[in-house]
């Protein structure tokens, strides 16, 4: 499904992606139809959504598996109806964020699903192309390896490598002082040891922690690299740099295969800025690690202990972002921080204690003025989170939309804002967004 719709096509669409590659090992006959590379014009969506469809389902399909986050309702609710008309027999399936979070009521948004799958779908995926049940619960399986050996032939791929994963013209919030001329995305595990209020981690696993071996990475950048010449690839999960040893071991691969391929992840801030930080900052500067992304979220100390950010990271704030920053910096990786505003409870005063933070990183030389993320997302509350279980923010939603299906039509990337959580009053709210949007950030402190 479409998704960013203001931005380039990125990143490719890795749950299809492994899905339709390991049935393709296993003797079935798979396809992708990537409609975020043939994204419909917002007042023609049914028309070009069907036109897209009949052309390519009147070759005949047994089974449709649809995947996209809780983000693409609308288009989910269009292709169901289109692909029920052009294939009356068709056994269609929806997973990923969306059946994730929504579950069972999902049936009652979109009647023509025949089924579901809640969670990962590696383990489920032939009894769904055999037609097994109406609900699949997944896991992630113990060994990603065997499931992510990539087909990335299967999309569009020149799309993609064609549009840089980070930076900004991605237009997904972050910034590189460097060029990506041809890349790529992958992941190296799935799933959160962590449980942030914020975040839904249920569709890659939840609290069930899997990672891809070393020697999986490097064999992958070696491929990739050979193959499509690419300079970058972007390693999209939230924990690749959480397991020491798997660091030290692709250092030591990196070296041995004579790779000179750039990559770049994300990562805890507080796994940087922790006691194994320099060492941890060190092995990626020698694998030719660039770049990693952080969730700075806030800078307060009880905005963080709301949001369940983790004890190290609410005793250690701002320090521990400062170590962070340093390793990052002295190992020539840029860090890219992400900011979260509007969270309940948050007073201005507690959202200006972010804003300083910003600031200072760049007055401290930390990062780079003119590639230092001064983005904030609006606190958004998805169906599935602790977050949106708040009686708080269940009680502005209620107030604000007449039905949960209404809610979650206006959700999107948490660019967009839609209803304001914090204490701070909705007047002064929306003339802070207007400023943090223009870059003057200075304007609100003095508020």
């Amino acid at each position: 499904m479409p998704i960013r719709e203001n931005a380039l096509p990125n990143d490719v669409p890795l749950g299809p992606l492994v899905l339709t590659s390991y049935l393709n090992r296993m003797g079935y006959s798979a396809e992708i139809l990537d409609l975020n590379t043939h994204r419909p014009r917002s007042n023609h969506i049914y028309d070009d959504l069907h036109i897209t469809l009949l052309n390519r389902l009147s070759e005949g399909y047994d089974v449709i598996c649809i995947s996209g986050l809780i983000t693409t309702l609308k288009y989910q609710e269009i292709v169901c109806k289109i692909t029920r008309i052009l294939l009356p027999n068709a056994y269609i399936v929806s997973g990923g964020g969306l059946a994730t979070d929504i579950k069972e009521l999902l049936f009652q948004w979109i009647p023509e699903l025949d089924a579901i799958c809640i969670g990962p779908a590696e383990e489920s995926i032939i009894e769904i192309v055999n037609k097994e049940k109406k609900v699949y619960h997944g896991k992630n399986p113990d060994n990603l390896d065997y499931y992510y050996k990539l087909d990335y032939s299967l999309v569009e791929v020149e799309k993609y490598i064609n549009n840089p994963v980070w930076g900004g013209n991605a237009k997904n919030s972050s910034t590189t002082p460097f060029i990506m001329r041809r890349s790529l995305n992958s992941i190296s595990s799935k799933g959160c040891i962590f449980d942030c209020n914020f975040c839904d981690r249920e569709a890659t696993g939840g609290r069930d922690y899997k990672m891809r071996s070393a020697i999986s990475l490097i064999k992958e950048m070696k491929s990739l690299r050979k193959k499509y010449d690419i300079d970058f690839l972007g390693y999209i999960d939230d924990n690749a740099t959480t397991n020491t040893k798997r660091l030290e071991d692709m250092c030591i691969l990196y070296k041995e295969s004579g790779l000179s391929l750039n990559w770049g992840t994300h990562a805890r801030i507080d796994d940087l800025g922790g006691k194994k930080g320099k060492h941890k900052a060190n092995l990626l500067r020698l694998t030719n690690c660039l770049y990693l992304g952080f969730g700075g979220e806030s800078a307060n100390k009880r905005v963080l202990s709301v949001m369940n950010k983790g004890k190290q990271i609410v005793e250690g704030v701002p320090q521990i972002y400062d170590n962070a920053l340093q390793n990052c910096k002295d190992n020539g990786i840029h860090p890219n921080l992400t900011w979260i505003m509007g969270y309940p409870t948050e007073t201005l005063d507690e959202l200006k204690d972010t804003l300083r933070y910003i600031l200072h990183m760049e007055d401290s030389k930390l990062v780079e003025k003119r590639y230092n993320n001064k983005v904030l997302f609006v606190a958004t509350a998805y169906p599935n989170t602790k977050l949106f279980e708040m009686e708080l923010v269940q009680k502005k939603i209620k107030e604000n939309f007449p039905t949960l299906r209404d809610y979650v039509y206006q959700l999107s990337d948490a660019t967009k804002f839609i209803l304001n959580y914090s204490n701070i009053p909705d007047d002064i709210f929306h003339e802070v967004k207007e400023y943090i949007n223009k870059g003057e950030l200075e304007k609100v402190i003095d508020l």
